[in-house]
């Protein structure tokens, strides 16, 4: 007779269903304190790229609390897919502005994502975006072949608080980036980056950083 018993997650699984959680916590929670610790409200794009890590996000978070299933992943795949899409929004018009005539980079200057120069560590925030999706496509598809054998379950299964603390820490992750959204777009259309909070008094409204200026030439010497 075949045995239709559920098997029990892989610790390795676990472990790496915790981990990838807490590297999207970190994006997530680096995308808030890029908005209000230095001043860059989201646009479109990007808030279509938090929605996205959200999703991938709630996929991982399903395989913990429920077991390892072929369709929490997907749906961390389809999310990931539609995370690239999104981000490619941002690098692709830079990639663009790199190639074109001169006369096509001045146009390409009207685009806010060709034109932004802000970077985090070399790169733009748009780029390490693509690569975290890229990078939870990659994870997914090395996941499903260690979990080939799961099953789906609609019971929760009993986790240890290791395995708790990064579903506790995205669950206040998603809700701080409700809330960030609620400020920046109330409830109507979402203004375009610059033109401030609907529910934030101007005075509490982040500003970016202004450059320094460039240091005075030093005075000619008398001959």
């Amino acid at each position: 007779m075949m045995n239709f018993a559920m098997r029990p997650p892989r610790p390795a699984s676990i472990a790496f269903n915790a981990l990838a959680l807490l590297a999207i916590c970190a994006v997530l929670c680096t995308s808030l304190v890029w908005e209000f610790g230095h001043g860059y409200p989201p646009d479109a794009a990007v808030q279509l790229q938090r929605l996205a890590y959200l999703m991938a996000g709630a996929g991982v978070l399903l395989n913990l609390r429920f077991g390892p299933s072929p369709a929490h992943y997907a749906m961390t795949l389809a999310a990931a897919l539609g995370g690239i899409a999104a981000s490619g929004l941002h690098v692709l018009p830079r990639l663009v502005a790199s190639v074109v005539p001169a006369g096509g980079v001045a146009a390409m200057a009207s685009i806010p994502a060709a034109a932004d120069s802000v970077t985090l560590l070399g790169l733009h925030p748009a780029t390490w975006s693509l690569a975290g999706f890229t990078a939870l496509l990659a994870w997914c598809t090395f996941m499903l072949v260690v979990d080939r054998r799961a099953t789906d379950s609609a019971m929760p299964r009993r986790v240890g608080w290791l395995t708790a603390l990064p579903m506790w820490l995205f669950f206040f992750a998603a809700l701080a980036l409700a809330a960030a959204t609620a400020l920046q777009c109330g409830v109507s259309t979402c203004p375009a980056p610059g033109h401030g909070y609907t529910w934030l008094p101007p005075e509490w409204q982040p500003t970016p950083p202004v450059p320094d200026p460039l240091p005075a030439p030093p005075a000619a010497t008398p001959q």
